[in-house]
């Protein structure tokens, strides 16, 4: 009897099962074909880029399968606000089409789905000379070959090369390059770098300056909802030292013991990217934790460990504002990180250094006006906070900065993948030397 009752009961489960769709449940979709339209449609003029630059990114296929059209169309805006985050397409959108289908060895009512897809591509490549300012550095004068989605790849390419009186640096890049499922950014330059120590008065007790050759390779692998394993191996050199003043109280000894040696990087760590461009507008989240190891080659392996994270969030609350956060940190064992002024807006880098730092970047981007198909302006007031220590200064080994200021970021319409960004900040506290740059780039 009780043999009987469990076989009813599974008879039952099996056949409501295999009706239920056909009653208002929810129904499968199946990918049946996908199909890419890269050009102008009206002008029935093709475009640069690449289906198999395009088909290798869409990471979605013939044959999968999602649980309702609804989470088909939910992969498919992931997918194109991912390729609207690589602003190089003027235009992005999707058409799905359905049909009723039976799954082989299953049947019950599916759909199958048609996916068509169009871009438009947006002009990428230009060569522009350039005069950027820099309270670290001063006047910087150089120029900057950048060709994003080169021949249709979906890699960017970029040659950049700038010289002042003091500092000067050339190099290049080249991103998302394809390496088998994964994706690589290779960097290589050469630069010239000043190191600065400063007493509880931010006044100078030691300068000294190097050459600095630089080369290295980031892959990130695919890990599961949005999260990516990053793998960051690197080199370089420093050599030609100079030693430009010292304070007779501090003394010369740390240039004395520093030498020309080749030094290997490590670093690895998880990030999560999951943000898009709304217009002008950032919208989403994006975050990473890494750690490094760096040590000298031409020696016994003696490495410094050092850890760092990063987390920012945007949105935009109404058609013409949006509000951006950044929050980072690092610690770094048994040795000190140079140059963290670098963090926070209005203080100067080299005044900030320590083992340990945390920070909090705030801005309020406001759209002032658009000049169609000109230009766009935004303006933002900003606000920042900061705090170092180093318990290997003679001095108070706190540092605590807090900052405010105002910033101007140029959006040229014709060259999306192209901003002009000045930025001016005062330290609240210390009320010392006010920080501006001017740069084709932003700070977060």
């Amino acid at each position: 009897m009780k043999r009987c009752s469990l076989l009813s009961l599974f008879t039952f489960l099996l056949i409501s099962s295999l009706f239920g769709q056909e009653s208002g449940g929810v129904q499968e979709v199946r990918v049946g074909g996908i199909n890419f339209f890269i050009g102008e449609e009206e002008e029935q003029r093709a475009g640069l880029t690449r289906e198999k630059a395009l088909r290798k990114f869409f990471q979605m296929k013939i044959g999968d399968v999602y649980e309702s059209p609804e989470k088909l169309e939910k992969e498919l805006e992931r997918i194109t606000q991912d390729l609207n985050s690589q602003q190089v397409f003027k235009e992005i959108s999707f058409e799905v089409s359905y049909w009723k289908e039976n799954l082989p060895l299953f049947p019950r009512e599916s759909l199958g789905a048609h996916i068509s897809i169009h871009v438009e591509d947006s002009f990428s490549l230009y060569l522009l000379p350039s005069v950027t300012y820099d309270s670290n550095l001063g006047m910087l004068y150089g120029g900057n070959f950048a060709y994003n989605n080169a021949f249709g790849t979906l890699t960017n390419f970029n040659l950049k090369g700038y010289g002042g009186t003091e500092t000067w640096k050339v190099g290049g890049t080249w991103e998302n390059v394809p390496i088998h499922l994964f994706r690589a950014d290779l960097a290589l330059s050469c630069e010239e770098v000043t190191t600065r120590r400063v007493d509880d008065n931010d006044n100078t007790v030691l300068e000294y300056s190097n050459l600095l050759l630089d080369f290295n390779m980031r892959v990130d692998f695919p890990i599961v909802g949005g999260w990516e394993l990053l793998v960051k191996p690197g080199i370089y050199l420093p050599f030609n030292y100079e030693l430009d003043y010292y304070d007779d109280d501090y003394g010369r000894g740390e240039f004395d013991e520093l030498a020309t040696v080749s030094t290997g990087t490590f670093t690895w760590g998880i990030s999560h990217t999951d943000y898009f461009w709304e217009e002008n507008f950032r919208v989403g989240i994006e975050s990473e934790l890494a750690m490094t190891l760096e040590g000298d080659l031409s020696s016994d392996w003696e490495p410094l460990l050092s850890l760092e994270a990063g987390s920012s969030a945007f949105y935009r609350p109404l058609p013409f504002l949006g509000m951006g956060h950044h929050v980072s940190g690092f610690y770094v064992v048994d040795g000190i990180r140079e140059e963290a002024g670098v963090y926070i807006r209005g203080v100067l880098d080299y005044l900030m250094y320590g083992e340990w730092g945390i920070f909090l970047n705030n801005n309020i981007d406001v759209r002032a006006f658009t000049i169609p198909p000109v230009l766009e302006l935004h303006v933002y007031p900003l606000f920042d906070l900061g705090m170092v220590y180093n318990d290997n200064t003679p001095y108070d080994p706190y540092d605590y900065r807090m900052t405010a200021g105002f910033g101007l970021t140029l959006f040229p319409l014709f060259l999306q993948s192209l901003q002009m960004n000045i930025e001016y900040g005062y330290d609240l506290i210390n009320k010392g030397t006010p920080e501006l740059t001017i740069k084709s780039e932003l700070f977060f």
